[in-house]
C-alpha cells in the first residue's frame, strides 16, 4: 500500500495544483530571464577594454547568474520597465517561494492582497517577457504521425 493519501475534496486538490503550476511557471521564466540578460551583457562585456569595466560586467553576469532575482535583475530593470510591472513580477516571485518554503505564515505580508492564480501570474510574466523582448521558443508542434503500412498485403 502507497503512503501517499489523496485528498478526495476537489477544490483543495485545484488549489494544490495552482499552486504547482505558479511555482513550475516562474521557475521556467526566471531561466529564461537569467539566460537572456546573461546572454546580452556578455555580447556587450566582449567589446569592453576598459578593466574597471570588464570587472563590473563580470560582476554583473555573476549577480544575474547566480544573485537574488529580485536584487540583481528585478531591480537594475525598475527603470527600463516601470514600477508597475516589476511589482506584479514580485507579487509572483513572493507567492513562488512562499509556496516553495511551505507557506510560512511569516512570508505573507509579501503577497498580492489576493490569491494569484496561474492564469494571472502567466499574464504578468508573459507582459515582462514581451517588454523586454525576450522570445521563448515555442512548443514544438507534433509531427503528423506517419501512416503505418499494412501489415500484410491484400491479395489482388
Amino acid at each position: 500500500m502507497s503512503c501517499l493519501r489523496v485528498n478526495r475534496n476537489p477544490t483543495k486538490n485545484h488549489w494544490v495544483l495552482d499552486d504547482l503550476g505558479i511555482l513550475v511557471l516562474f521557475s521556467v521564466f526566471e531561466s529564461a530571464v537569467r539566460m537572456f540578460l546573461e546572454a546580452r551583457v556578455s555580447e556587450q562585456a566582449n567589446h569592453l577594454t576598459d578593466p574597471i569595466l570588464i570587472h563590473a560586467a563580470r560582476e554583473a553576469i555573476e549577480g544575474i547568474q547566480d544573485g537574488s532575482f529580485g536584487l540583481r535583475v528585478l531591480r537594475p530593470l525598475q527603470d527600463h520597465i516601470g514600477n508597475d510591472l516589476i511589482e506584479k513580477v514580485s507579487q509572483v516571485r513572493h507567492y513562488r517561494n512562499w509556496i516553495a518554503h511551505g507557506k510560512r505564515p511569516s512570508m505573507r505580508g509579501k503577497l498580492p492582497a489576493q490569491d494569484l492564480d496561474p492564469k494571472d501570474a502567466y499574464d504578468r510574466l508573459k507582459e515582462f517577457l514581451e517588454v523586454l523582448s525576450i522570445a521563448v521558443q515555442p512548443e514544438l508542434e507534433e509531427a503528423e504521425p506517419e501512416e503505418s503500412p499494412p501489415l500484410h498485403e491484400a491479395p489482388p
